[in-house]
């Protein structure tokens, strides 16, 4: 199946042990959100394995096939992610599940992406902000 590949998610936490890369594609769940958040939703691969999207599943994130993945029937809307509207800081992202937008992504003080429910707290808004970064193959 093509994707379209918008750009990089990256994490600059030194001790992530995930990827520090994710290529950001198109929301594989657009035709079944509600359509203020169609413009925000994304889905995210493995930059050197792109048929391998990051999905939710039971609050964790892990990694599955888009052609034989675990529960097929979930798979679009767990593998489907937004951008919140809830800027922690400026020129950073937060990212909520589709499947549990009360979660948000975030990096653990074990250094793994996870889903985490929102927290008042600075640790939580240092470890739920992104940088994201475009990635252009046009050469100049």
């Amino acid at each position: 199946m093509s994707r379209k590949y918008n750009g990089l998610i990256v994490s600059n936490a030194s001790n992530v042990d995930a990827l520090k890369y994710l290529l950001a594609t198109s929301c594989l769940h657009v035709d079944k959100v509600s359509p203020e958040i169609q413009p925000r939703c994304f889905s995210l691969a493995d930059p050197r394995r792109p048929e391998r999207y990051l999905r939710s599943c039971r609050g964790r994130l892990a990694f599955d096939v888009d052609h034989s993945p675990r529960n097929r029937e979930t798979f679009d809307q767990d593998a489907s992610f937004f951008r919140s509207d809830k800027l922690f800081y400026p020129g950073y992202l937060n990212f909520q599940s589709v499947s549990n937008p009360r979660s948000y992504m975030k990096v653990s003080s074990q250094g793994q992406i996870r889903l985490s429910y929102v927290r008042d707290t600075t640790e939580f808004r240092n470890m739920a902000s992104f940088a994201v970064r475009f990635h252009h193959t046009k050469s100049t």
